[in-house]
């Protein structure tokens, strides 16, 4: 839990004294003969640790306490493979131990959390105090009630375009489940990569076009025979490319965002509910004939050369949608219309998975 694999950066950036050559130090910082190089210093700072009041915020807290402490020096404290070599590093270790207990102090605030601190105050272990606090805020009430809730959350939970963008509830669904994880100590008790995507899949189980990327997945995986399926993280990806588009067909972006295609910034123009700017009649050519038709009234019958392409489970399930649903999915990808360019900009590529 923040033990210091491999020691700590070269020269050692904790020096008491303000000045000189760092002292001999963890990780081989100091000591030894003939010039040493101080790649880093950094000045102690209390004020830098953030303080802990409830311990359902323990591990966003712990995350950047370790990661504080060893930006400042500090990583030998929480090192449980660290051991002093010679008696002028555990003096060094001591005044570290001394200082830190202060800091520890100073942010801890929990109820238990005080109590743990004020048991070291002879001897300012820190390294002990943190192991104690983390062990608290594992099996203490508030927290066991917070993991329950969080997981009752991740297995209920369940999008509509009343929550707005999907791209951000896939975003928010993977912060709280990446923080589920991270507060089990035990690996036994983490969620494991397949329920993990098994409740990212149930999440979105009332939206069909995406959704359906659990049915494609299955076929591809006999059309090819393959054996694997997607990962947590492949699936997040996959179903990512496929809400971004969703988004911007249900117009859940900013406009700002929702308007970026092909690397322009398109600028619609006022009658953008009628014909789109530079279309107020059908173009001569038949392909974009066809386009602007499927834009106006969507055909309910499946080009051939799609049609071709499904499988059997695909023509199956094409047949169990009604015409509603059939024109919504014919109309979501028409052909660019020709608007006019103002600017370039970035934009993410469309999804290479479509929605169909």
């Amino acid at each position: 839990y923040g033990g210091s694999p491999g020691g700590g950066p070269p020269g050692d950036p904790w020096d008491p004294d303000g000045g000189g050559d760092p002292p001999a130090g963890p990780g081989g910082g100091g000591g030894g003969d003939g010039p040493r190089r101080k790649l880093f210093h950094a000045k102690p700072d209390a004020n830098a640790y953030p303080t802990l009041k409830s311990n359902k915020d323990f591990d966003q807290w712990y995350s950047v306490f370790i990661t504080t402490a060893r930006a400042q020096g500090f990583y030998a404290l929480f090192d449980s493979n660290y051991v002093p070599l010679d008696q002028e590093s555990a003096s060094e270790l001591r005044r570290m131990n001394e200082w830190f207990y202060a800091v520890l102090q100073k942010i801890i605030k929990t109820t238990k959390g005080k109590v743990i601190v004020k048991e070291h105050f002879h001897d300012c272990d820190c390294f002990h105090i943190l192991h104690a606090l983390i062990q608290d805020a594992h099996t203490s009430v508030e927290g066991t009630l917070e993991s329950v809730e969080t997981l009752n959350w991740l297995t209920r939970v369940k999008y509509s375009t009343t929550k707005g963008s999907a791209v951000e509830f896939i975003i928010h669904y993977d912060e709280v489940l990446t923080r589920y994880n991270d507060s089990k100590t035990n690996a036994q008790d983490k969620l494991s990569d397949s329920i993990q995507k098994l409740f990212l899949q149930q999440a979105f189980i009332d939206i069909k076009v995406l959704n359906d990327i659990s049915a494609r997945e299955q076929e591809n995986m006999c059309s090819n025979g393959a054996h694997m399926s997607y990962s947590y993280e492949k699936y997040k990806e996959v179903l990512t490319n496929a809400a971004t588009r969703f988004d911007v067909n249900h117009k859940l972006l900013p406009p700002s965002r929702s308007r970026r295609a092909n690397m322009t910034m398109i600028e619609e123009s006022e009658d953008e509910v009628g014909q789109p700017d530079g279309m107020d009649s059908p173009p001569d050519d038949p392909t974009h004939l066809q386009a602007f038709a499927a834009m106006r009234d969507p055909s309910v019958r499946l080009p051939d050369q799609h049609w071709t392409q499904l499988s059997s489970t695909g023509k199956k399930n094409w047949h169990q949608f009604d015409d509603h649903d059939k024109k919504v999915l014919m109309a979501s990808q028409p052909p660019a219309p020709r608007f006019r360019c103002t600017s370039l900009v970035e934009t993410p590529h469309p999804s290479a998975c479509g929605e169909r």
